[in-house]
């Protein structure tokens, strides 16, 4: 997939190059119109850059005299046009080439003499490698969908004083309560843990499709999937799918634990995961089935402690009979 969004992006940039090259001439024109001695100093600043790039061959010692003196040659030719462009209405920049990206000037490469990938080519790979995948949030599933009558009232045991019903609205108030405070709330991290049917999956894609309406850009994926491309970031290099994951600015991961464990691969690469969108300050939003003492024995300390930390999440208990067998 990496070679075949290269060159996809390759091809976008190739366009918009065209597009900066077509737009630029336009101006030109439209300035020559207003004032034609435009495009004839425009014409001599040109052919002055030819006399001195033979000058510079026939005549290498004096190199610096020469480069002195063009350089205040073209000074006055350039002062000259922004003048009659001004007059004749034009911003006096009117002339200047303009690009998306002014560090690679829509080349998606910078560096001299190595080239790099520009980093607006990256964010572009990224972005489709989303975009081919999907946001992966139901979007049927929202606030406005939600149905807290698919909760019986038993009481809870683990909640004296609430039913299954009464307390998943206080869970499901918490959630929008954290959508609205997006993105200040100082625990930035929500973690569902619960037994399969309580609903943790249907308020993940809640809380990923109310950060979507706000335009905060969610990326939702399960653990397998997550596997999946970590594992394709460790044996077969591609790492734009791990990118995606470690770099949206809201990760949804849902069932953290369906997933199998892969030596040199799993643990490894979500303690990258969790440590580095901790580091900068990203939001991620977690299911699992697991319990605490679980997710320790499964991952180890030093992830769950990352899990669990009050200092940036939020545990969520979920309680009760699974809704699912119910219907």
């Amino acid at each position: 997939m990496r070679e075949s969004l290269y060159r996809q992006v390759d091809a976008e940039y190739a366009l918009q190059r065209e597009k900066d090259l077509n737009e630029q001439e336009a101006r030109q024109a439209e300035a020559e119109a207003a004032d034609p001695q435009i495009g004839a100093l425009a014409e001599h600043r040109m052919e002055r850059f030819r006399q001195a790039a033979q000058r510079m061959f026939r005549d290498g010692e004096n190199a610096r005299e020469n480069s002195e003196a063009l350089k205040k040659e073209i000074a006055s030719i350039n002062a000259e046009i922004r003048a009659r462009l001004k007059k004749a209405g034009l911003p006096e920049d009117y002339l200047q080439p303009r690009y998306r990206c002014a560090k690679c000037k829509d080349t998606g490469f910078v560096g001299e003499p190595i080239r790099e990938r520009c980093e607006c080519f990256l964010a572009r790979v990224r972005q489709l490698a989303v975009e081919r995948e999907g946001m992966g949030v139901n979007a049927n599933e929202n606030f406005a969908a939600y149905n807290a009558a698919i909760y019986p009232e038993n009481a809870l045991q683990k909640r004296p004083g609430h039913t299954q019903r009464s307390y998943m609205e206080l869970v499901k108030n918490r959630c929008m309560a954290y959508v609205d405070a997006f993105p200040h709330d100082p625990r930035r991290n929500l973690v569902f843990i619960g037994a399969a049917g309580l609903g943790k999956t249907y308020l993940l894609n809640c809380v990923g499709n109310a950060l979507l309406e706000k335009g905060v850009p969610v990326l939702k994926v399960t653990s397998y999937q997550l596997t999946e491309r970590m594992r394709a970031a460790v044996f077969e290099h591609d790492w734009d799918g791990f990118s995606a994951v470690l770099e949206t600015p809201v990760l949804l991961l849902d069932d953290l634990g369906a997933e199998p464990i892969i030596n040199n691969v799993t643990i490894e690469q979500l303690f990258t995961l969790l440590n580095e969108r901790e580091l900068n300050g990203l939001h991620t939003i977690i299911s699992t089935n697991l319990a605490p003492v679980e997710l320790t024995a499964r991952y180890t300390e030093r992830i769950s402690s990352r899990l669990m930390d009050k200092r940036s999440t939020v545990m969520i208990p979920f309680y009760g009979e699974d809704v699912r067998l119910k219907g």
